[in-house]
C-alpha cells in the first residue's frame, strides 16, 4: 500500500492520526490495524506517526482511552462548577445520562479496547482505565459524602456497579432492545438506570449497622 502523503496545515496532522486511528481500531480492532493503515488514512508519513507517538500501543491509549478519560473530566468540571448544588437524584441522572451517550458513540472504541486487554499480548488497559475514572469520581464524591448523606456508603463499589451498569446497557444495546421490538427511549431507560443505582443506595442505609 502506497501512502498518499499530504501537507496538514501546522497543527493538524496529530489530530488527523488520531481521527484516522480510532476509525481503524473500532472497525478492525487493535490487532487488525496496522500503522501503514493509519498513516495512509491519515494522509501522513510513517515516519511522522512515529515521531509523534512512538509505536501502535501509545497511539491506541491517546485514540481509544483518551476520550473516556476527558468524559470523566468533563463531568467532574461541571459537577464542581455548578452553582446550586444538585441533589444526589440530579446527579446520578446526569451521570447515567453522559455516560450512555458516551457509550452510544464509542461502542466500537471500547469493544476494540475490551478485546486488546483480554486477548492480546499488549499491557493496554493494565494501568485501569476504568478503575482510574472510577477513583476520581470517589476521591471528588468523598469530599461531599457526609452532606449528602452517603457516609454509609462503599463509594468505590458504589461506581463500579453504576459505570459497570451503564456500559452494559449501551454496549449490549442491539441484544438487548432489537430494532422494531419496542424499543424504550432514552428518557426511560436513563430514569429506570438512574434508580436502580438510587435504590441500591438506599438499600445499603437501610443495612447498614448502628454505629
Amino acid at each position: 500500500m502506497s501512502a498518499t502523503v499530504q501537507r496538514h496545515p501546522r497543527g493538524e496532522a496529530r489530530g488527523a492520526i488520531v481521527r484516522s486511528a480510532r476509525k481503524l481500531f473500532g472497525s478492525k480492532g487493535y490487532h487488525g490495524t496496522s500503522l501503514r493503515e493509519i498513516a495512509h488514512l491519515a494522509e501522513v508519513s510513517e515516519a511522522l506517526l512515529y515521531r509523534y507517538f512512538g509505536g501502535k500501543e501509545a497511539l491506541f491509549e491517546e485514540a481509544v482511552c483518551e476520550p473516556y478519560r476527558g468524559f470523566i473530566e468533563d463531568f467532574l468540571d461541571h459537577w464542581k462548577r455548578t452553582d446550586a448544588q444538585l441533589s444526589n437524584a440530579e446527579v446520578v441522572a446526569r451521570f447515567v445520562s453522559g455516560l450512555y451517550d458516551f457509550v452510544l458513540e464509542n461502542r466500537d472504541l471500547l469493544f476494540a479496547l475490551a478485546a486488546a486487554n483480554r486477548f492480546g499480548n499488549t499491557e493496554i488497559g493494565e494501568a485501569g482505565l476504568l478503575s482510574d475514572g472510577i477513583r476520581s469520581l470517589v476521591e471528588f464524591a468523598a469530599t461531599e459524602a457526609d452532606a449528602r448523606g452517603l457516609g454509609h456508603i462503599d463509594l468505590e463499589m458504589a461506581g463500579s456497579c453504576t459505570i459497570a451498569l451503564v456500559m452494559a446497557m449501551g454496549i449490549l444495546d442491539d441484544l438487548l432492545f432489537p430494532s422494531g421490538v419496542g424499543r424504550p427511549s432514552k428518557t426511560r431507560l436513563v430514569r429506570e438506570m438512574t434508580k436502580y443505582v438510587e435504590a441500591g443506595v438506599q438499600q445499603a442505609q437501610e443495612i447498614t449497622p448502628a454505629g
